[in-house]
């Protein structure tokens, strides 16, 4: 019953979003997408609450569990990912586009926009010393090459992923 816009509703499905990611309830997260998208108009700048909400690593993004609710995240993402790119936040800026890339290829099949925007993301992740998420990036660079057809580049990448994982690893133990 509240208003377009309404600061307590878009609050409350901002909390309600964070913690159905942290339940992993994907379904629940695109439901509170769908309702987000009828409250905040695109623009609003409050979108980035809605993203700061979100799980970046939740498995209904990461392990591309969206099914027929994609077009609802591709529309959440693509408005979050225009605020974000504005921002001074490489992090969430790179974020953003790993959302909205994974949901791109796994949606409705573009890899071609979907490898732009992680590698996008993977270099935005390296430039802010984000050398984990960066990793993360890559694999999915492998995923969407692998979906594109090149077999051979996702176990390349994959590859990669492992040995670049276990060295950081290393050196963090090191450091520690």
């Amino acid at each position: 019953s509240a208003s377009r816009g309404d600061p307590e509703a878009v609050a409350a499905l901002c909390g309600a979003l964070r913690q159905a990611d942290a339940l992993e309830h994907h379904r629940e997260s695109i439901g509170l997408l769908s309702a987000l998208l009828e409250m905040l108009p695109p623009g609003d700048r409050r979108w980035l609450d809605v993203f700061d909400a979100m799980d970046w690593q939740a498995e209904w993004v990461v392990d591309h569990r969206l099914d027929a609710s994609l077009p609802v995240a591709i529309r959440a993402m693509r408005t979050i990912s225009q605020l974000a790119e504005a921002s001074d936040d490489r992090v969430r800026s790179a974020a953003a586009k790993f959302h909205l890339a994974s949901f791109l290829a796994w949606g409705s099949g573009d890899t071609d926009a979907a490898i732009t925007l992680v590698t996008e993301a993977q270099e935005l992740f390296e430039a802010a010393g984000e050398p984990r998420r960066a990793l993360v990036a890559t694999n999915e660079m492998g995923y969407l090459r692998g979906i594109a057809g090149d077999l051979d580049a996702h176990e390349r990448i994959a590859r990669e992923v492992l040995a670049e994982s276990e060295a950081l690893d290393g050196f963090m133990q090191q450091a520690a």
